[in-house]
């Protein structure tokens, strides 16, 4: 899997393309680009009725479009230049660190549009994610981009009807001022917040037992856990302080197993018997003293749930389970929290692919049935049926702003939460800075709660989810880290105001919190699975890229001064590593509000932990 992610993504930094802006160069040379949009012919597609297409209004498609207060003339828009945006005409970009802002002209048409779709293509790679808006919207602002590469965008409006042509934006080159002619460099501005960090990432997927290093657990400061071991398990978890996830389908696959059978009836072949289930489960929970946070009715359906008696799965006998599951814990207990669906990332349907279950279809589904959902569940864990940006951790900001922009169109589900509860995969997860990757992604597109994913990769692997070992993040005495155990235990002490963080180097990201007096960085470089140093890569060596010394510019303001810098490097590495990576510290100059340090050269799969103050 991680094969065909990595060559589909390999591409070299554009970053020079930010440096010519800077010094003025003729943007005319953008013209000798190749631009690799898939979506470019769209906007000259002739209308018809007849293939969806819907055509505008007679008197606005003769009208002439006024370029919009605030707009340029300039052909590309650079972040961190004199020209941060781009275009006169119906579609207009504008370009900050690690962001571009599209911004578009309302389309009259008949009947009127009832959202917009704006798809990302980044250059030499293709689609970079899509995000849909409401029909009075007419602003879309795509994260998690990478400075100095070059993106193009698509506006699409969708009507009752069908959906116009797409109207193409001008190129956007996010860059931020701090990392100006710096090939390779992280900028992170202290001086302006973004909320509160949720530091809820330290969830858990099975992985303990009474004999899991109490300790070890402790340091992590964990937030939440999911299982579905019953009473023994909420036992075992409790004195942590944790939020719980009962995983109901994995309860009925134990009570409704048929030895004979070798398997599980399906819930949809009795109604009345799983309902009755479902109904007693929630009870005996109450009555025991186990109740669980939330109750979790499905767990990755279109992976297949294993029924091996009656009739076969469909997307409308999960999609009813999903309904009939609800409405029995809602029975059972009206004041009970229920999430779903628990999902692996499919936002919409895939064409040719009909089994899969996606979120949009079961929220539509959801919204029909009046079912209150306290938060939306689904899994970051890099399928193979999605394309290769949806399965990096990358895409996480794009998905969770598309589910949040989304929200109008499913009311009746109420004001949910969102929940990554499982991330990561397999053959990565236990490299540092893939774990990174995804922690800062899920941080920065302010994920309310998330679990990681337990791999076993092979026999002599710990990361099992039958294996009482944090998911990995402990030898096979329970007791010892590995090295992504630091990753994540750094990750659990950054509680503050949330700072933005952006990169010129792909596949490089990080997460920063203003802490009051101090700030703290966590930088991870995840482009492949790192063959030297990961047994369980089946990458060629020649896929991972060369370690490269890192620029990391904070906007920290204030006068002139020195400041401490204490650098924690975890190493490219999954096996055991007993003791808390050595700390370096060095005085740094903060000039003109900026203090600016030099990483040695970053591996890929390392990871940083930078204190400053």
């Amino acid at each position: 899997m991680l094969v065909q992610l990595v060559r589909g993504r390999l591409r070299v930094p554009l970053m020079w393309v930010l440096i010519v802006f800077v010094l003025g160069a003729d943007v005319a040379a953008w013209a000798a680009r190749r631009d690799t949009s898939t979506n470019k012919s769209a906007a000259s597609a002739t209308n018809s009725g007849a293939d969806g297409v819907v055509s505008p209004d007679t008197a606005e498609s003769t009208s002439t479009v006024a370029a919009s207060p605030g707009t340029s003339t300039a052909k590309v828009a650079v972040g961190g230049s004199p020209s941060p945006t781009a275009g006169s005409g119906p579609v207009r970009v504008a370009a900050g660190p690690g962001t571009v802002t599209v911004s578009w002209d309302a389309m009259h048409t008949s009947p009127s549009v009832q959202s917009y779709i704006v798809r990302a293509n980044e250059d030499g790679t293709g689609a970079h994610g899509t995000l849909i808006v409401c029909g009075s919207c007419t602003t879309a602002t795509f994260r998690g981009l990478t400075n100095g590469t070059r993106y193009t965008f698509t506006v699409t409006g969708q009507t009752a009807s069908g959906s116009t042509a797409a109207e193409q934006s001008p190129p956007a080159v996010p860059g931020s001022p701090l990392c100006a002619g710096v090939p390779a460099c992280v900028a992170v501005d202290a001086t302006t917040t973004h909320g509160t960090a949720n530091n809820g990432l330290n969830g858990f997927l099975h992985g303990i037992d009474g004999y899991t290093n109490k300790g070890r657990v402790f340091n992590l400061h964990p937030t939440n856990w999911r299982g579905s071991a019953g009473q023994w398990w909420h036992q075992t978890v409790a004195p942590y302080g944790v939020q719980t996830t009962e995983v109901l389908s994995d309860d009925w696959r134990v009570f409704a197993y048929d030895k004979d059978k070798g398997g599980a009836t399906a819930p949809w072949d009795d109604w009345d018997r799983y309902e009755t289930f479902v109904k007693n489960i929630v009870a005996k929970a109450e009555n025991e003293g186990w109740a669980p946070t939330y109750w979790e009715i499905l767990n990755e359906p279109e992976a297949g749930l294993s029924y091996t008696a009656g009739s076969p799965q469909t997307p409308s006998n999960v999609l009813d389970t999903y309904l009939h599951g609800y409405q029995a814990i809602k029975e059972a207990d009206p004041q009970a929290k229920v999430i779903g669906p628990s999902t692996m990332a499919t936002l919409e349907a895939i064409p040719g692919k009909p089994t899969l279950l996606d979120l949009t279809t079961f929220l539509d589904f959801a919204n029909a049935h009046n079912m209150k959902l306290d938060a939306i569940a689904w899994h970051e864990t890099g399928p193979d049926h999605l394309g290769p940006f949806d399965r990096l951790p990358e895409s996480i900001s794009n998905h969770a702003d598309r589910l949040r922009n989304e929200l109008f169109r499913w009311p009746n589900i109420g004001k949910p939460q969102l929940f990554i509860n499982e991330f990561g995969t397999g053959r990565a997860l236990g490299l540092p800075g893939w774990r990174v990757g995804y922690l800062a992604a899920a941080e920065n597109a302010g994920i309310d709660s998330g679990d990681a994913s337990c791999w076993a990769l092979g026999d002599d692997d710990p990361a099992g989810c039958g294996n009482f070992t944090l998911g990995g993040l402990l030898d096979k005495d329970k007791s010892t880290p590995r090295t992504s155990y630091w990753a994540q235990e750094a990750y659990s002490t950054m509680r503050g105001a949330r700072l933005d963080v952006s990169s010129t180097v792909p596949f490089l990201t990080g997460f920063a919190v203003d802490q009051g007096k101090t700030w703290q960085v966590l930088l991870g470089r995840h482009q492949s699975c790192t063959k030297a140093a990961n047994a369980l890569c089946n990458e060629p060596a020649s896929a991972t890229p060369a370690p490269v010394p890192l620029t990391v510019a904070i906007k920290v303001g204030g006068p002139d001064r020195a400041i401490t810098v204490s650098v924690e490097r975890i190493p490219d590495a999954v096996g055991p590593m007993p003791d808390q990576p050595p700390a370096s510290s060095q005085q740094i100059v903060v000039r003109d509000g900026v203090a600016r340090f030099v990483t040695p050269p970053f591996a890929d799969g390392e990871a940083y932990n930078l204190q400053l103050g």
